[in-house]
């Protein structure tokens, strides 16, 4: 039931030795929430970047980078609809999932606008559908976001710039 909840800048690096395969098997799972990512680095994923689950989500992920990522990246389950603009894809199975639950039989929704995102390369096919980029209709955004980028342009951000210690980091200075 959380709403308005914004993720931006993150990097996640999904290397586990204690995980089958030796990567985090959940990055993120969003269920009955109103969540925005942006611009956040999944590196070395299994799956779930993020996945949404339950009629009441409404997720928007744009100008993130997905990369080696061996399960799918984005997801939607059980009614819950995610807006991907700007993403990028590289050595990504499925770049999308779209399922249902056992408790929901409802099919998760994804709309991915054409030219969009951006699929390097040995990126799978889009799963839950024809195995094509899916174009669902979704929510609007109730906000204005002015910070979308081509997904050309934003991936390399994306990668050098996310996390903590990034080059936008202040210096942290004990000295008056």
């Amino acid at each position: 039931g959380s709403q308005a909840i914004t993720l931006s800048w993150m990097r996640y690096d999904g290397i586990s030795p204690d995980a089958c395969r030796g990567k985090h098997p959940r990055v993120s799972q969003i269920s009955d929430a109103v969540v925005t990512a942006h611009h956040c680095f999944y590196d070395h994923p299994d799956s779930h970047t993020p996945v949404v689950d339950h009629p009441k989500s409404r997720v928007h992920v744009y100008d993130n980078l997905v990369q080696d990522c061996e399960g799918y990246g984005v997801g939607a389950a059980c009614g819950a609809q995610v807006l991907m603009e700007g993403v990028t894809f590289k050595t990504v199975g499925p770049p999308t999932a779209k399922r249902t639950c056992s408790d929901d039989m409802s099919l998760g929704l994804i709309s991915a606008p054409a030219g969009s995102n951006l699929y390097l390369s040995d990126v799978g096919k889009h799963t839950g559908g024809d195995g094509n980029e899916p174009h669902d209709t979704v929510f609007t955004p109730t906000y204005e976001y002015n910070s979308l980028e081509p997904a050309e342009q934003a991936w390399p951000k994306v990668q050098e710039r996310a996390g903590a210690g990034g080059p936008w980091a202040l210096p942290l200075s004990l000295d008056p």
